[in-house]
């Protein structure tokens, strides 16, 4: 791959490298991961030396497929996982209720498709889910976000709520964000936000006409681009960004997987108050 986002995984491996290099006396553990390229993809392994990659297929541990390459210096072995337990893991153990997974007869292994990123595949036919109304009839969405949250391993909202945070924070600043000077002369707008926020500074910032069927007026909502597009950015409202994010995000059942040796390496702990299963794993019983 080319261009800035091609460089990111090359570059990363080479900061990793200099980080070993600074402080050989102590091991630095690391995983990254990747998409799976059709060509020999080495650029990793010519900088981390010793390092092969590792191809997993998320399906073999959760209800959706995502197909990717992993390289990692834990004390990992790549043993077969459960695959006849995996395919008992359905799509509907994670959707909220009244709602299937619409699949064809005769199909082993029933695994909701990979999710993407880009604007125009976070809610394609490929993300389709019904739910029947009577008469062979039958109601037709896309996969919620706290659908997605659960079937990748996430929390339930666990990033609905951060992304709302954000654009609550943006849509009443943003004004400041692109006019701080105009906005008010005596007040960075770095002043007016969590630190966490600005890597979107400059970013363009659109607003359009919204609408809540429930009540009468109109309301404005905010639109945002994404902070490391450079050109041509797509610009998403706050649910659709969540879906992006989602898209981008690993299989958290794959890393736990991986990292599950390192317990050997560092000390270990569970944490009071949260819950370790999977949602397909506790049934439902936090609702």
């Amino acid at each position: 791959p080319t261009g800035a986002q091609g460089q990111v995984l090359p570059r990363f491996a080479e900061f990793i490298q200099n980080v070993q290099a600074r402080q050989p006396e102590h091991p630095v553990y690391y995983l990254i991961e990747n998409v799976v390229f059709t060509d020999n993809y080495n650029l990793v392994q010519k900088i981390l030396t010793g390092v092969v990659e590792t191809k997993i297929e998320a399906l073999h541990f959760s209800p959706c497929k995502r197909y990717r390459s992993y390289w990692t210096n834990f004390p990992f072995e790549n043993s077969e996982h459960g695959y006849e337990q995996a395919i008992e893991i359905h799509p509907d153990s994670c959707l909220e209720e009244g709602w299937i997974f619409p699949v064809e007869d005769e199909v082993e292994c029933v695994k909701v498709n990979t999710f993407l990123a880009s604007k125009g595949r976070i809610k394609d036919a490929r993300m389709e889910k019904y739910k029947p109304v009577g008469n062979n009839k039958h109601e037709k969405a896309h996969f919620s976000c706290l659908e997605r949250e659960r079937m990748l391993g996430f929390p339930d909202n666990y990033v609905k709520d951060a992304v709302e945070h954000l654009f609550t924070e943006l849509f009443i600043k943003a004004f400041s964000l692109q006019h701080p000077k105009e906005s008010n002369p005596d007040t960075l707008w770095k002043e007016q936000l969590e630190p966490k926020y600005w890597c979107f500074s400059g970013k363009p910032v659109r607003y359009e006409e919204a609408y809540n069927y429930t009540e009468q007026a109109p309301y404005i909502r905010i639109l945002l681009t994404p902070p490391q597009v450079t050109k041509n950015p797509e610009f998403f409202n706050s649910e659709d960004y969540s879906l992006h994010l989602l898209g981008n995000t690993f299989s958290i059942p794959v890393v736990e997987y991986l990292m599950t040796r390192l317990g050997e390496v560092f000390a270990s702990r569970e944490y009071e108050g949260y819950n370790y299963d999977y949602r397909w794993e506790s049934n439902g019983d936090d609702e």
